[in-house]
């Protein structure tokens, strides 16, 4: 089921995984401000429907902005979960290695820091397994 969809995100509901995917865009300098609105978006879905996983399919995403405006994006998407019932974000990484040390480095702040917790992973299968084990809460 679709939760939103707008020009950079579908949240991808699995009802009985509690989970949402999405594809994490490109971040762009000259589109930030969209981009950040929907971030906010992203983050009230969660809160406002207890996601308890989501998974950040980044693979496809390229950076054509500074660090300091693309961790703006990822603090306010952290910060705005940490008041969320999250338990679990998976990250499928992307295929610029400079950014993906600096989002390393912070997520190990981060997992100190919030209640839930982050992983990183080289494929969506992956962090799909990771996500739904143990958490199903249906029973089909």
């Amino acid at each position: 089921m679709i939760l939103h969809a707008d020009r950079y995100f579908e949240h991808h509901y699995d009802v009985k995984n509690d989970l949402v995917s999405i594809n994490w865009p490109t971040i762009e300098t000259i589109y930030l401000p969209e981009i950040l609105h929907s971030v906010s978006i992203l983050v009230e879905n969660v809160v406002n429907y207890n996601i308890r996983n989501l998974l950040i399919d980044a693979s496809e995403a390229d950076l054509h902005a500074s660090h300091e405006e693309a961790n703006e994006v990822v603090f306010l998407l952290t910060n705005g979960l940490a008041k969320s019932r999250l338990e679990k974000l998976g990250r499928v990484e992307s295929s610029n290695a400079s950014r993906e040390i600096i989002l390393r480095q912070m997520v190990l702040e981060m997992n100190q820091r919030y209640q839930y917790q982050t992983r990183f992973f080289r494929d969506t299968a992956s962090a799909r397994r990771w996500l739904e084990a143990g958490n199903s809460f249906m029973n089909y």
